[in-house]
């Protein structure tokens, strides 16, 4: 098998060929070793992460820094109250890469929730409406 690492650095041609007309191959499981359908093994980063800094459950707030570029954290979520549904694994800084300037940070990814009436002032839905997305640690404070 050929593999693939999670930084995107491909050992083989023929994966090359394989990622560009199979875009179903995304990398996705948060564990263990992903497969691509023809076989092809995308190697899971390992022994490099931090523990996680928060837990599922936890009531977080999202940081309310308003730098200016190329941020992947809404507006309309800054400084609002949410929680923790998931602890995902470290991925490569996406703020640092729109700038080409990655050496290979990586940042934890959590899955959050947050209720829409808390989101949207004039929100009529059900109580029970969530909205969840997806952050980097360093964009979440401890509620």
């Amino acid at each position: 098998m050929r593999h693939i690492s999670r930084r995107g650095f491909v050992k083989s041609a023929s994966a090359i060929a394989t990622f560009s007309v199979m875009p179903q191959a995304v990398i996705a499981a948060p564990h263990g070793n992903d497969t691509v359908p023809n076989g092809e093994v995308i190697s899971e980063r390992t022994g490099f992460e931090q523990p996680p800094r928060f837990q599922v459950g936890q009531r977080i707030r999202i940081s309310t820094r308003y730098p200016w570029g190329h941020y992947r954290t809404p507006m309309y979520i800054r400084a609002k109250v949410g929680r923790i549904e998931r602890v995902l694994p470290e991925f490569l800084n996406p703020e640092q890469e729109g700038y080409g300037r990655n050496a290979g940070t990586h940042v934890r990814l959590y899955r959050v929730s947050f209720a829409q009436k808390d989101l949207w002032p004039n929100y009529t839905g059900p109580a029970t409406d969530e909205l969840q997305i997806e952050m980097y640690e360093h964009w979440i404070e401890k509620a």
